[in-house]
Formats: C-alpha cells, structure tokens, sequence
C-alpha cells in the first residue's frame, strides 16, 4: 500500500480551540491520543464556551452541534460510552469514538 497523507478538514463550522491532554493522565490509548475540541463563541468582548455556569451539557456551545465529516470515506465503527458526562469530570470508560475507512483502507479515529 502506498502512503499517502491524510487532509483532515475543520471538524465544526463554528470557530474552535482543541487542547491536547497531557502525558500520564489517562491510561486507555484512545484518550491518552485524544484531543478535546470546544467551540467558541465572542461574546461581550470575549471569547466564550458556554453560556450560564457551564455546569449543564446544553450550556457548552458545542452541545448538539453538527459535526462535518473529516474526509471522504464510510464510517466503520461507531461506539458512544454509555454514561451521560458532567462538564468538569473525567467520564468513566473508554472515549466515545467513530472510526471512518479511506478507500485506500487508511483508518482515522475521532473521539469524543
């Protein structure tokens, strides 16, 4: 198989930060690897992640938002952690994911 790059496109149409987790702070490949992405919204002079106290999923910005496809390919597996998070604390269980298949047969994760 010939190696090629992957161009992986935005993941959301909102504007977004995403922040990496550091080393050592989780155990399971998937999220030791993951990447946490949030969108934001520039409210009131500032750049903002959720309205209220953030202390409900429905505040976060992010919260139900349409998230685009990386890159042309058909979804292989789907697995959504079973136990709904509370923003702030660390979820139980491995990351909910999605693993997307090329043509070519590359394999690219998201997690959530």
């Amino acid at each position: 198989m010939k190696i090629e790059d992957v161009v992986i496109h935005p993941i959301f149409s909102h504007a977004f930060l995403c922040f990496e987790h550091p080393e050592g702070q989780f155990v399971g490949l998937g999220d030791a690897l993951g990447v946490d992405c949030v969108i934001h919204r520039f409210v009131d002079g500032w750049m903002r992640t959720y309205v209220g106290d953030g202390t409900s999923n429905e505040d976060w910005y992010g919260w139900g938002a349409d998230v685009l496809a990386p890159f042309d390919g058909r979804v292989e597996e789907i697995y959504i952690n079973p136990v709904t998070n509370i923003p702030g604390v660390i979820n139980p269980g491995r990351a909910s994911m999605i693993r997307f298949v090329r043509e070519d047969g590359v394999r690219v994760v998201m997690l959530d």
